[in-house]
């Protein structure tokens, strides 16, 4: 338990510093009109565990970047450490705006043991628990290739399941710190779970506020996922990852309509996190629905020159997919394996066609069988 704090600790603070970083980028482009001046008026970020995710999303596409060229491990960590040292030093004033907020805030509200206590609970349930039938077979085995050699041409080759590429799994080698002690250290499931708790501490406002909102009801929903994957999440499987992030953008997306948020730069960033999660599991595409709000927002408000910033936000889209694209092309040779659909590449270590259809029938039959 006390290597899960350790490592948490370690999470939140790399996570935190370039999810910061990112957003406030993104704010200071992604601005609204207020009132019949259209003054321009940069976007605040009301909840910060919006840094963390955005923060997990920017790390994970580092160490997707990375997987291309080297094993991530003791090296990827010495260059994500220098990266945080360096946007500290440049974002210096923000850094020590953005602490003492959160230690006002925290000592206002009287929530800091709430936070601790949630901490404590999430880490004891991601030291313990059983480990994920697929784990053993292959997410264990997946990440440990990472974490030695980075992407490799044709693994799936060895064992199809290798080449079922998820984004999540180059996040894990990156926290694994299998450096220390050879064996890699799961812990990223929870703390995406950990997030999500957080972000479910609002319900305390209930009983302040006297009314249940929509968002309440779907943190509620969240809890109870919680509690049912509690002993699970020791295990790195991208099922858990995809879904607190689908709960974390319906809990966002919900309570920014609830306070009728004016700007479109919430619901940008909101669209990109949805991106990221169709990195780590397929199944979530249907999230990417949350760009019509957005898009709607922008047209009223500029009208033609929308779409310069429509634009530049399916750019950002872009470069969160295409190093997933990209090991899924040198895992297996396909662009998305395991779908016949897009036979662009005639690579020597490309999977069998034979092989790729028989797989996605045994899964098929699977989802079926078992459901």
């Amino acid at each position: 338990m006390l290597t899960v704090i350790a490592i948490w600790i370690y999470i939140l603070v790399t996570a935190y510093i370039t999810g910061y970083a990112v957003l406030a980028c993104l704010c200071r482009r992604f601005f609204s009109y207020s009132g019949r001046e259209k003054k321009r008026r940069i976007y605040q970020v009301r909840h910060r565990t919006a840094y963390l995710f955005a923060g997990l999303a920017v790390n994970t596409l580092y160490a997707e970047i990375f997987s291309l060229f080297h094993g991530v491990g003791l090296e990827a960590n010495l260059v994500l450490v220098a990266i945080c040292v360096l946007l500290l030093l440049f974002f210096s004033k923000e850094a020590k705006k953005e602490c003492s907020e959160c230690f006002l805030k925290i000592r206002l509200t009287k929530s800091a043991w709430f936070f601790v206590g949630v901490f404590l609970v999430m880490a004891y349930g991601t030291s313990h628990g059983y480990a994920h039938y697929d784990t053993g077979l292959y997410h264990a085995q997946a990440i440990h290739w990472i974490e030695s050699f980075g992407v490799v041409k044709g693994l799936g080759n060895l064992h199809v399941r290798l080449a079922y590429n998820s984004a999540a799994f180059p996040l894990c080698a990156l926290y694994s710190f299998s450096f220390f002690k050879g064996q890699s250290f799961h812990t990223v499931s929870g703390f995406f779970c950990l997030v999500l708790a957080f972000q479910c501490l609002e319900l305390r406002d209930i009983a302040r506020r006297r009314a249940l909102l929509i968002s309440d009801v779907a943190r509620l929903v969240a809890l109870l996922y919680l509690y049912s994957v509690y002993d699970e999440m020791i295990s790195p499987a991208s099922d858990y990852f995809v879904t607190v992030l689908v709960f974390y953008i319906v809990i966002a997306y919900l309570d920014l309509s609830v306070k009728k948020e004016r700007s479109y730069a919430p619901y940008a960033f909101l669209f990109l996190l949805s991106v990221y999660a169709l990195t780590i599991k397929l199944s979530a595409g249907m999230m990417v629905w949350v760009a019509v709000k957005p898009a709607v927002m922008l047209f009223r408000e500029r009208g033609r020159k929308a779409w310069k910033v429509l634009a530049a936000l399916f750019l950002l889209a872009g470069l969160v997919e295409v190093p997933f694209l990209l090991r899924n092309v040198l895992l297996s040779g396909w662009l998305i394996y395991p779908f016949a659909g897009l036979d662009l590449f005639a690579v020597d270590w490309k999977i069998p066609k034979g092989e790729l259809l028989y797989d996605a029938k045994e899964i098929g039959a699977y989802g079926r069988g078992y459901h």
